[in-house]
């Protein structure tokens, strides 16, 4: 991830001096999550005062950074790599919905990790047994997209059959490990907090199990922008994180 932050440098400078101060928005994700603290790492990074400042805003994650940037709130974001080819050809969370074609990636920034854990002794030991049971996660988010896919491939429909409840990841986990719901969909770091209450948790599913959802994060950001920026880009996007 570092060859990226100094490539993002290296290319907002260049694009930066030859003009007056820009202001550059990274949508990320809850303050308490992963793209939130690298988007504030890269921000920091290429910000240049006098040429060119780059933010990292909280968001609610890959789905709200998408019809952000589509919309033209945010000039960037990171998001899932399923979320953004769902929106593009309408299907997975967007069937139904309008395609959203106005994006492009900019650069890879890594694999996710993502879990579906339940407490033992509530009776859980597959996905298929959330039927008629509650599971909390943080909606929008790379775990909530994560568990629609598990949901699905495991028959089960989310508004139907079982109960999905919203909540801030932190109040997810807390809530979990509280015993108020018998399962959660969350992301690392998050898995370590459940791991060190003791209270006893089992996994059921994981991201890596999906390969065909390319659960992983991409850099994007709206073609009027991309169009616009391109000495930017073309910087950018000749690193990657893997």
């Amino acid at each position: 991830m570092k060859r990226l932050w100094v490539a993002a440098l290296a290319a907002v400078a260049m694009t930066g001096a030859a003009e007056a101060q820009q202001f550059f928005r990274i949508g990320t994700g809850g303050t308490a999550g992963t793209y939130y603290p690298v988007g504030g790492m890269i921000a920091n990074a290429v910000s240049q005062p006098g040429k060119i400042i780059v933010t990292a805003q909280a968001s609610n994650g890959s789905v709200a950074n998408v019809t952000a940037i589509s919309g033209g709130a945010l000039e960037s974001g990171f998001t899932q790599a399923d979320v953004a080819t769902w929106a593009q050809t309408g299907t997975g969370v967007y069937e139904g919905k309008p395609k959203v074609a106005d994006l492009r990636l900019i650069a890879n920034l890594y694999p996710e990790s993502v879990h579906l854990v339940a407490r033992k002794g509530a009776g859980i030991k597959t996905v298929a047994d959330l039927k008629g049971k509650q599971v909390i996660t943080t909606e929008g988010t790379t775990a909530d997209i994560f568990l629609h896919r598990a949901l699905e491939k495991a028959g089960l429909d989310r508004k139907k059959d079982v109960t999905v409840v919203n909540a801030k990841m932190p109040d997810a986990v807390q809530a979990f490990i509280g015993g108020k719901v018998p399962a959660v969909a969350l992301w690392v770091p998050f898995d370590l907090r459940v791991n060190e209450s003791g209270k006893g948790a089992k996994e059921i599913d994981n991201a890596g199990n999906y390969p065909d959802a390319g659960v992983g994060d991409g850099w994007i950001a709206n073609n009027d922008w991309y169009a616009k920026n391109q000495p930017t880009v073309k910087k950018i996007s000749s690193f990657d994180t893997r």
